[in-house]
């Protein structure tokens, strides 16, 4: 009998430590901050446009290397431009593997992280990846020096990221 009510007390504290979690959670941790009245709001999931500015590939770039590119077009929020043409943007290489013998294919994927606006970085979310030409076939049947192709994203090749949360201007 006494384990039993011991074990409805225990009960009785979880539930209320659990009670008292979820009232907190519903909380905000922070008090939002109001925009001003001429702010703007640059949406999550906004399309930013972007060029690699040099030539990226898996035989020269290596894991963690930042790499930058540029915001082709300026991007709005009501009629102010919030994101201007020319800002650049930093993605990071997360993986990049050289073509190997025996004609295995070169590996690149690269992620976009932020761009640069003024002395503020507005994240951005965006993942490309890719793989060399694979000769592997070739090389077993021919010759076994065969290498596959590097992956090489050539320089002015545009790709779209996009911004990770909302963003007051």
């Amino acid at each position: 009998m006494n384990n039993i009510l011991l074990g409805m007390r225990v009960l009785a504290v979880v539930c209320a430590v659990l009670a008292c979690g979820s009232v907190a959670a519903q909380q905000p941790a922070v008090a939002a901050v109001p925009a001003a009245a001429n702010s703007v709001v640059l949406a999550a999931n906004a399309g930013v446009p972007m060029r690699f500015i040099t030539l990226v590939s898996s035989a020269t770039h290596v894991r963690g290397q930042k790499v930058e590119l540029e915001v082709t077009d300026n991007i709005t929020a009501g009629d102010k431009v919030v994101i201007p043409a020319g800002s650049i943007a930093t993605a990071e290489v997360i993986h990049a593997e050289r073509a190997r013998g025996l004609g295995k294919a070169g590996e690149l994927i690269l992620s976009a992280r932020y761009v640069t606006v003024g002395d503020r970085q507005i994240k951005l979310r965006a993942q490309l990846s890719m793989t060399g030409r694979d000769k592997t076939m070739q090389a077993a049947f021919l010759v076994p020096w065969i290498k596959g192709k590097n992956l090489e994203v050539p320089a002015e090749t545009e790709v779209i990221a996009r911004t990770v949360s909302d963003e007051i201007f």
